[in-house]
C-alpha cells in the first residue's frame, strides 16, 4: 500500500477517510484538488471504455459494474492523494468522522466503476495514527462494511472520542462496552 507522503497518517486508508469526511463538510477540498482527482478518475473510466468503443448505455453500466484489468484501488488516483497536503484548517472542520463505505473519497480512489461499497478489505484502515491532529473530533460513526475494525479505533476511545457503532452489525457482536471505553452501541 501506497503510504502518506505528507507525513500526517501512518495508513493513506484512513486519510482516504477523513478526506470522505472533509469533502462532505463546511471547508471542503480546494476545487483545484477536486478537479484533478476527477481528471485522474476520467482517465481511467476513458482507459476502460476505449475496449469498447461505442457501448449503449446497457454495456457502459455493466462495464462500470464489470472486474476491471487494472488494480483496486487505482495507484495514480492513490500516489495523488498521499501527496496531497490537507490543512490545518480541513483538520480542524472534523468533528464527526464516518467510516462508511459510500463516502465521496471511495468514488475516487475505487478502480471497479466507483461501486465498490465495502464488500471486501481492500480499503480497510489498519493503522490510525495521526488522528490526534483532528483537533475537533468528538464522535466516530462506524456504519460498517471493511472500512476498519472497531478495535482499531480503541486509541480513539480511550482519548475520550465517543465511538458510535450501528447494534446487530459485525462490529457489536460480543463487544462489551463495560470493556471498551466510550463505546455507544444504537
Amino acid at each position: 500500500m501506497i503510504r502518506d507522503s505528507t507525513g500526517r497518517f501512518a495508513d493513506i486508508r484512513f486519510k482516504i477517510a477523513v478526506m470522505s469526511d472533509i469533502m462532505e463538510g463546511p471547508v471542503g477540498l480546494p476545487p483545484e484538488t477536486v478537479n484533478a482527482l476527477d481528471q485522474i478518475r476520467g482517465r481511467y473510466d476513458d482507459e476502460l471504455l476505449a475496449v469498447f468503443p461505442s457501448p449503449s448505455a446497457f454495456e457502459q453500466e455493466m462495464l462500470m459494474r464489470a472486474p476491471v484489468p487494472s488494480p483496486s484501488p487505482s495507484p495514480e488516483i492513490m500516489r495523488f492523494i498521499a501527496d496531497l497536503p490537507l490543512s490545518q484548517e480541513a483538520l480542524d472542520s472534523v468533528q464527526q468522522l464516518t467510516f462508511e463505505a459510500g463516502g465521496r473519497g471511495y468514488d475516487w480512489v475505487d478502480a471497479d466503476g466507483g461501486d465498490w461499497g465495502g464488500t471486501d478489505d481492500r480499503f480497510t484502515v489498519q493503522d490510525i495514527s495521526g488522528f490526534e491532529q483532528l483537533r475537533n473530533l468528538t464522535t466516530v460513526n462506524l456504519v460498517g462494511g471493511y472500512i476498519v475494525r472497531l478495535e482499531t479505533l480503541r486509541p480513539m476511545a480511550e482519548a475520550g472520542i465517543e465511538i458510535i457503532v450501528a447494534a446487530g452489525t459485525p462490529e457489536s457482536e460480543g463487544i462489551d462496552p463495560e470493556t471498551f471505553p466510550n463505546l455507544r452501541i444504537v
